[in-house]
């Protein structure tokens, strides 16, 4: 019997390593499902801070659009008012050519006897 007892001993032995051991292999998948959950977390708000980024350069986006368009604006007024002072010089010229023809015309004033 003192074999028996002995034998006894050794398989409580092994079983209670055995259960050590099991523990240790249910401790890796929680271990891992929390690192996967923090990596989820932080995925998560890096893609959260990212659109709000890209929101931002969205809005900026549009306002230099609209500022490309009022600067668009201003350069087509300036280049109709430079055409119509183009125009104003050129009735100017015109008059002037005008006034240069009549003066052929003029008659000196004489005396009627």
């Amino acid at each position: 019997m003192c074999g028996g007892s002995r034998t006894s001993r050794g398989t409580r032995a092994r079983l209670r390593g055995s259960g050590t051991e099991v523990r240790n292999l249910a401790q890796r998948p929680s271990g891992a499902a929390k690192e996967i959950k923090e990596l989820i977390s932080t995925s998560v708000l890096k893609v959260r801070e990212r659109a709000t980024v890209a929101n931002e350069a969205g809005t900026t986006m549009s306002e230099v659009t609209q500022a490309v368009a009022r600067v668009t604006d201003i350069m087509d007024e300036i280049a109709a008012v430079s055409t119509e002072q183009s125009k104003a010089n050129s009735l100017e010229d015109q008059g002037r050519q005008l006034t240069r023809c009549i003066a052929v015309f003029r008659l000196e004033p004489t005396t009627i006897k």
